[in-house]
């Protein structure tokens, strides 16, 4: 990387005089550089040429104490733990912004704001409502002066050793201005901030681990780890936790303060302050409604939290208009998105056997919305999962839906407890057929070892018919379970074997129906994939990124049935993956399962058309236009490559469509790994 550096001699052999002019240009650079990667997020030097700078002020410092000033890049930790925390009242309140969760209610505040300023229409700002913890900052003359939480609006705990931890708050104004070419602002001579201190998802879930290698306490979600954090009594510790921070107003007793937010924004902008580069101008209730369902379906993208948007009065004086209510503003509202979390009970603990035998302990629940949708049943993974966070039956848990994926207990609420929860222990033998359940070494799940089981069977028969595998309509749950428990089927293979004579014997289904199922039945031999046909058979371990790359190593289920461990590795699957589809191919039920699939017709053939991404891992971020994206992995497939899921450092390149996830893409620029559009993915699976 190229950077910026001033001409330096040898520190230590400085006098007083040129170490004081060393030491204030090497704060200068410091401060450009953390403003340069926690603000813009463009760094200019590496971490290692980084802390070779710091080391030289620290030296400096060390050896003329009298140079340390306070807001040195070297004090950001510093102080000694205190016994309790001290209160700040603010000069203006920080008011709580009222809540609402339909279109119809934001349209009602948007029309009577209008109504009550004389004007068909007003122009807001739109900006992220964050899950953290909110912050006060007070700079006199540039300098950090104070910090302190919101508290309970009119007064709220002084935070500021802890706050100056946190790199991405300025100890001195205007920061990161040297070596930029831009025009220096005039800062307030008092300066009220207001901001969010808040932990990205990534970080979160890092530190959690640490805590739990460490046997410390974990937390339940961004936000309380933020808080947690920002309000340790020795800022050592909150040094040690990844604490971001955006800014997002310039208070009212700010001197001198700009006539519109969006013009605050601006000048935090040019003070070198973080402020989020999603706030937006929005000139009508459509546009704004519009920003917010775009905002909705991006949340998951966000490498933050977000529980809603925003929505403020740009203008300043319109804001002083309308006033407040309570300890609310009249000029704004937080437009939430549906909960996600929730406080509900368990009713009972039942385990759940799986096609691969694993038996699941799972949790059903007093029904509780999350993010939209009913929640009524949690599965809680495994014993160790219930022991480490001691849940019992009748107990009131935090339960989370995040990424509309399947809900989870994030932990139990003991302070509820009445002493009449029981806890639960997995049965030592199957529920369904009675056999024994098995828990193999050093291994989490507990398995039904009889192959045989019904309840096995009937989960393997709905995974090899559903839309990611062999795609069968009309296969449902209680076809599955008639043919199961009539033993109508015994195997996979049996679908292909049968005849409309059979699905008399369920009743229930009439003449058109069974007419339906066999020709999705025909279909699905007709367009078996050798990919689906791999996922679809249910080897352990195989999900659909190991089932394309088994296609695209062996080409057939022929040459498949063949593989032992020692070809699995050499395609480059690690060594418990490769002992796991070995094994799984030593049973001689599963090798006759293979066998009769291509008697019955099934038994489709990779075709290559190039080796240009020959042993390369491809990931893809965003939707194509042109294709599926299905078809976009058969692409990279036919040309020798495979297709990941993730961006890490075996990730050899990055295909972008529209709408791209900030998380991959950050992930490809901190690796360096080349990413390209649409059209330039066409040019290279094109066959030729």
């Amino acid at each position: 990387m190229t950077r910026s550096r001033a001409k330096r001699g040898h520190p230590e052999k400085l006098g007083f005089r040129g170490a004081k002019t060393c030491a204030a240009r090497l704060r200068r650079v410091l401060l450009d550089h953390d403003y340069r990667y926690h603000v813009l997020d463009d760094p200019v030097i590496s971490d290692a040429d980084y802390d070779k700078l710091k080391r030289e002020l620290i030296a400096l410092e060390e050896r003329f104490p009298e140079l340390v000033t306070p807001d040195s890049p070297t004090q950001r930790v510093g102080g000694r733990p205190r016994e309790g925390f001290v209160t700040i009242r603010h000069e203006t309140p920080v008011l709580s912004i009222q809540s609402l969760w339909q279109e119809e209610d934001f349209r009602r505040f948007y029309e009577s704001r209008c109504r009550e300023l004389g004007r068909k229409s007003c122009v807001l700002v739109g900006e992220p409502k964050y899950d953290g913890a909110s912050i006060e900052l007070v700079y006199d003359d540039g300098r950090l002066v104070s910090a302190s939480t919101r508290g309970d609006g009119h007064t709220g705990e002084e935070v500021t050793s802890n706050i100056r931890t946190i790199r991405e708050v300025p100890l001195q104004l205007p920061a990161g201005l040297a070596g930029r070419k831009r025009k220096r602002v005039r800062v307030p001579p008092h300066l009220v901030l207001r901001g969010e201190v808040y932990m990205e998802k990534g970080d979160f879930e890092q530190l959690n681990r640490r805590q739990e290698r460490a046997g410390g306490r974990t937390f339940a979600n961004p936000r309380n780890a933020a808080a947690g954090s920002l309000r340790q009594l020795d800022p050592k510790i909150t040094a040690q936790r990844p604490l971001r921070v955006f800014f997002w107003e310039v208070a009212p007793a700010t001197r001198g303060r700009p006539a519109t937010h969006t013009e605050c924004l601006q000048l935090l902008k040019n003070l070198g302050l973080k402020t989020n580069a999603e706030a937006t101008a929005l000139h009508s209730a459509d546009e704004a409604v519009r920003w917010f369902e775009r905002m909705r379906a991006r949340r998951e993208r966000f490498r933050y939290e977000i529980d809603g948007c925003v929505l403020k009065i740009d203008d300043l004086a319109d804001q002083q208009k309308l006033g407040t209510r309570a300890d609310s503003p009249r000029w704004a509202v937080a437009w939430k998105f549906p909960a996600r979390q929730g406080t509900t009970r368990i009713r009972e603990i039942t385990a759940h056997v799986g096609r691969t035998g694993a038996v699941t302990p799972v949790a059903r629940l007093d029904p509780v919305q999350l993010g939209g949708v009913q929640v009524g049943y949690v599965t809680l993974h495994n014993q160790d999962e219930i022991d480490r966070k001691d849940i019992r039956v009748g107990d009131t848990v935090l339960v989370e839906r995040a990424g509309d994926v399947i809900p989870h207990v994030v932990q139990v609420v003991k302070e509820r407890r009445t002493g009449r929860e029981k806890r639960y222990r997995l049965p030592r033998t199957c529920p369904d057929c009675g056999g024994p359940i098995t828990r193999g070494a050093g291994e989490a799940v507990a398995r039904c070892t009889n192959t045989s089981c019904p309840a096995r069977l009937r989960e393997a028969l709905r995974h090899f018919s559903s839309t990611e595998a062999m795609d069968i309509h009309g296969f449902g749950g209680k076809l599955v379970d008639q043919l199961v428990s009539r033993r109508v089927v015994a195997s996979l293979a049996d679908i292909y074997a049968l005849a409309p004579g059979d699905l008399k014997k369920l009743g229930r289904i009439g003449e058109k129906a069974a007419g339906n199922l066999f020709a999705a039945i025909g279909r699905s031999r007709k367009n078996a994939r050798l990919d689906r046909v791999l996922y679809a058979v249910g080897i352990p371990g195989v999900g659909r990124a190991a089932a394309m790359a088994l296609a695209a190593k062996f080409g057939s289920l022929g040459k498949f049935a063949r593989a032992d461990a020692r070809a699995l590795a050499s395609a480059g699957f690690g060594s418990q993956l490769s002992a796991g589809i070995a094994q799984w191919l030593e049973n001689r039920a599963n090798r006759e399962l293979l066998a009769r699939l291509r008697r019955a017709g099934i038994d489709p053939k990779l075709v290559r058309r190039g080796d240009r991404l020959k042993d390369k891992t491809v990931v893809f971020t965003g939707g194509l236009d042109s294709m599926t994206r299905e078809q976009a992995a058969d692409a990279v497939i036919q040309q020798g490559g495979k297709v990941g899921d993730n961006v890490s450092r075996d990730t050899d390149l990055v295909v972008t469509g529209a709408r791209p996830g900030a998380t991959k893409l950050n992930a490809a620029r901190a690796h360096a790994i080349k990413t390209i559009d649409e059209p330039a993915f066409l040019r290279l699976v094109a066959p030729r």
